[in-house]
C-alpha cells in the first residue's frame, strides 16, 4: 500500500502495516514515541530529563511520566538505562575505546556506575561481555 500525505509518519506505518487507517489518537501517540526515542538516543551520552522529554511530548511532567510508563511498560529512566547499556555493549563490539571512555560515552557517571547497571541488566560485568563476544567473532 502507497502512505498517504494525510496521515502521520506512524499514522501511515500502521495503514501500511495492516492496511486500515489507524486511531488518530493511536497515530499520534505513535508519532510521540518516536520521537521521544530518537530524542533520547541521541541524547544518550548527556544527563536526559523528564522535564525535557515531558516538553517534547508536549506533557506535565507528571503526566508524562504516567503516559511513558503505560506505553513503554516502563518509567523513563529504566529505558533510558537500557538505552545506555545498548549503546555500551554497542561501543564495546567495536572494541576500539576503553571501558571508561564508553561509560562516558554512553551516559554514564563513570566506569564503576556503567559496570553496576550492566551486571543488574545483562548478568555480568562489560569485562566478561566484551570477553565473551570476542570469543564469538573468532
Amino acid at each position: 500500500l502507497p502512505p498517504k500525505p494525510e496521515l502521520t509518519h506512524a499514522g501511515n506505518f500502521l495503514y501500511m502495516l495492516t492496511g486500515e487507517e489507524p486511531d488518530p489518537e493511536m497515530a499520534r501517540i505513535m508519532d510521540v514515541c518516536f520521537i521521544l526515542h530518537a530524542d533520547i538516543d541521541e541524547r544518550l551520552d548527556r544527563v536526559i530529563y523528564n522535564t525535557e522529554l515531558a516538553r517534547v511530548a508536549n506533557l506535565s511532567v507528571s503526566h508524562f511520566g504516567r503516559a511513558f510508563k503505560k506505553t513503554f511498560g516502563e518509567s523513563a529512566r529504566a529505558f533510558i538505562m537500557r538505552r545506555r547499556i545498548a549503546r555500551a555493549q554497542e561501543l564495546i563490539g567495536q572494541g576500539r575505546q576503553t571501558l571508561a571512555d564508553i561509560a562516558l560515552a554512553s551516559g554514564f557517571a563513570d566506569q564503576a556506575h556503567m559496570t553496576r547497571v550492566f551486571g543488574r541488566l545483562v548478568g555480568e560485568s562489560p569485562s566478561r561481555w566484551r570477553r565473551a563476544q570476542a570469543i564469538l567473532l573468532q
